[in-house]
C-alpha cells in the first residue's frame, strides 16, 4: 500500500517535471537556439571575441574574417563589443523559422540575415549564395549587436522605430554593404522608386514604410554618407552616440551636434546628390 501510494505521487510529480524538461529541450533546438551550448549538428569554430557555428556546407564563408570585422565595426562606431558574439550559419532559409518564430514572416523569407539581443548573428544560405565572402552582411547585422550591447536592446528598439534610418543607415554605410547603389546614381534611383523630394523628409510626401526595405536601406545609407561628407567624423560618431543615449530625442540630438535642423540637412542632402 505504501508502496503504491509513493509510486502515484512519484508519477504525480515526475511527469509533469518530465514534460517541462521535453519542452525546454525542444525550446533549445528551436526559439532559444542561441542559448544552447551544445548546438547539435553544428560545427564550431572558437576565436578570441566570436564563436561561429556552421551547419553543412559554409560556402566560401570566411570565418577567420569575423574577429577583423568586429575591429573595423569598433573603428568606425568608436565603441567596443562588450560580451563575446556569436555567428550561427544556417544550412537552409527555413532554419531561420525555427529559431526566430518571433520574427515577422515576411522578414524570415526575404532577409537573408538577422541581429538577435544580446549577441547572436544569423547568416542563411541566401546570403552565402548571393555575395560569397563578401563581409557586408555580417558587418551591418555585428553593427545592430555593437549597438544593443553598448545601449541595451530597450533604447535600440525606440530608435529603430522612431528614426530607422540612424541604426539601418549606419549600419549599412560603416559595413560597406554590397547590394545598393553608388552614390552618383542614388538621386536617379530615388526619383525612379517615386520619392518626390519635395520637404525636409528622407522620402518626401510618402512615409519610409510605403517603400521596400532596399529602396529604404539605400537613402539612409546615402544620407548617412552625406553626414560623414559634410562633417568630421567624430562629430558624426558622438551624434550616434548621444542619439542611441536618448532614442526620444533625435531632433534635439541632430541640432546640438550638427548645429543645423535635421529637415535642412535632408533637403541639402538631395539638392546636393
Amino acid at each position: 500500500m505504501v508502496v503504491r501510494k509513493l509510486r502515484r505521487t512519484l508519477l504525480r510529480v515526475l511527469v509533469p517535471f518530465a514534460l517541462v524538461f521535453a519542452g525546454f529541450l525542444v525550446l533549445l533546438q528551436t526559439a532559444l537556439f542561441q542559448l544552447n551550448p551544445l548546438k547539435i549538428g553544428f560545427n564550431r569554430f572558437d576565436f578570441q571575441d566570436c564563436t561561429v557555428f556552421s551547419k553543412g556546407t559554409a560556402g566560401t564563408f570566411d570565418y577567420t574574417g569575423v574577429h577583423t570585422i568586429m575591429q573595423q565595426n569598433e573603428a568606425g562606431h568608436g565603441m567596443h563589443y562588450k560580451s563575446k558574439v556569436q555567428v550561427i550559419i544556417c544550412s537552409q532559409q527555413s532554419d531561420i523559422d525555427k529559431y526566430l518564430p518571433l520574427l515577422d514572416p515576411i522578414d524570415r523569407r526575404t532577409a537573408g540575415s538577422f541581429a538577435e539581443w544580446p549577441n547572436t548573428v544569423y547568416i542563411t544560405p541566401k546570403v552565402q549564395q548571393k555575395y560569397g565572402a563578401n563581409p557586408g552582411p555580417i558587418a551591418h547585422e555585428l553593427s545592430h549587436i555593437l549597438l544593443i550591447q553598448n545601449f541595451g536592446v530597450l533604447k535600440i528598439a525606440l530608435l529603430q522605430k522612431s528614426s530607422e534610418w540612424i541604426p539601418e543607415g549606419f549600419a549599412t554605410y560603416l559595413s560597406n554593404f554590397p547590394d545598393y547603389f553608388p552614390p552618383e546614381r542614388l538621386k536617379a534611383e530615388a526619383t525612379a522608386a517615386g520619392i518626390d523630394m519635395v520637404n525636409g523628409r528622407l522620402f518626401g510626401s510618402k512615409s519610409d514604410s510605403d517603400f521596400p526595405f532596399r529602396v529604404r536601406f539605400m537613402v539612409y545609407r546615402g544620407f548617412v554618407a552625406y553626414l560623414f561628407g559634410t562633417n568630421p567624423s567624430t562629430t558624426v560618431i558622438q551624434f550616434l552616440k548621444e542619439v542611441c543615449e536618448k532614442p526620444t530625442a533625435v531632433g534635439a540630438v541632430f541640432q546640438k551636434n550638427f548645429n543645423k535642423s535635421f529637415e535642412y540637412c535632408v533637403k541639402d542632402f538631395w539638392q546636393t546628390m
